[in-house]
């Protein structure tokens, strides 16, 4: 464990209520709040729900939210700097020593003298090379803009894979201050990978996004010999919607909640088209469900050896791989080990050991091994 010289570490952290980066902040400030770090989370975009107000509360960290649109749904550059001044007041009352920015379009519109550390889990401009095959529209190109001048505004820059790094140094780069910190997760659970698992497969995401590929897992769906359910919201706060057809939906679901039914499922799929981590995945791998995953750089990297791959877009393929794992129980058995213990390797102390290195170097406080 690591321990902070010269008193706790001060951290703000920016989130949003909408996807994955919600579970990365809280697990992360659970996780650095025993490693000498005092965290308060500010959130931007749409109100959290109920569960999430209560997991918060229960981990003991502090919430603000701040009534500021999301840098990927904001109607423009004067959004970025209403965020970025109502940020402004938090870092006033609550003086933090170090930003972490989980919206790096922010860190050079704040003002003051407070290191920051930038953390990309995602951008609209990479989401729309992988998505739509195409170069960023020129009406969102200030998006592309501002995320730019964050990233080079930052102290340091975090993503979580090598192959996301290098999408990000492609588009914005080169970033000399740009490292590579993986997510971990909390929900390992050893016991998992020997209970007997439910004929069923699982898929989790917020599936209005188009990124994560419902159509192309509806159109397998009808193929697939086992029932196919997906946890996750159907609509987005930019109005977005998208309907589950012969999937069962199982809605949006708190964390336990949808842990605990991934522990359940033989099997989790994720047919995304664009995925710079994918948090869920290795969650599922940490209840002991087997893998099928979309032929992606970031899930070659992370999982390959472990899971069976298809390409994102052929319903055909997606269905004959997860149909393979239904089929044959011995090779299911040994990806579902081989995704654990893979699992076990992104674990959550790394990760924020990691991150506790990158803001005390940010800050200058120094961190001490103990």
């Amino acid at each position: 464990m690591a321990a902070l010289s010269g008193g706790r570490l001060k951290v703000l952290m920016t989130v949003d209520s909408v996807g994955g980066v919600w579970r990365y902040a809280v697990d992360l400030c659970m996780a650095v709040k025993a490693r000498g770090v005092e965290p308060i989370i500010a959130g931007l975009g749409p109100r959290p729900h109920a569960l999430q107000e209560r997991e918060a509360f229960q981990a003991g960290i502090k919430l603000v939210w701040l009534d500021a649109e999301l840098d990927w749904v904001a109607t423009g550059p004067p959004a970025l700097e209403q965020a970025a001044r109502l940020l402004d007041r938090v870092i006033d009352d609550f003086q933090p020593d170090v930003l972490h920015l989980n919206s790096p379009a922010l860190a050079h519109l704040v003002s003051g003298s407070v290191p920051c550390v930038a953390a990309l889990h995602s951008c609209l401009a990479s989401w729309w090379a992988a998505v739509r095959g195409t170069a960023l529209p020129f009406e969102w190109e200030w998006n592309r803009q501002h995320v730019g001048r964050g990233l080079h505004a930052a102290s340091l820059m975090v993503v979580p894979t090598k192959a996301f790094a290098g999408t990000v140094n492609a588009i914005y780069g080169p970033l000399p201050h740009l490292g590579v910190i993986r997510n971990g997760s909390r929900t390992v659970n050893a016991a998992a990978l020997n209970t007997v698992k439910e004929p069923r497969v699982m898929a989790a995401g917020r599936w209005w996004d188009e990124a994560k590929n419902l159509a192309t897992l509806k159109a397998a769906a009808r193929e697939i010999a086992w029932p196919v359910e997906i946890a996750g919201p159907l609509e987005g706060p930019n109005g977005a919607r998208a309907d589950a057809g012969p999937l069962r939906s199982l809605g949006t679901l708190g964390s336990q909640a949808c842990t605990a039914r991934m522990e359940e499922a033989a099997l989790f799929v994720s047919p995304a088209l664009y995925e710079p981590f994918g948090l869920s995945v290795l969650e599922a791998a940490g209840r002991g469900a087997a893998l099928a995953l979309a032929d992606l750089p970031t899930f070659r990297e992370l999982w390959d050896g472990a899971a069976l791959f298809f390409p994102p877009r052929d319903c055909d393929l997606l269905a004959r791989s997860v149909n393979r794992l239904i089929d044959d129980r011995p090779l299911r058995a040994e990806l579902a080990a081989k995704a654990f213990e893979r699992a076990s390797i992104y674990g959550l102390d790394v990760q924020a050991q990691a991150m506790v290195q990158a803001w005390s170097k940010a800050s200058g406080k120094r961190s001490l091994a103990a």
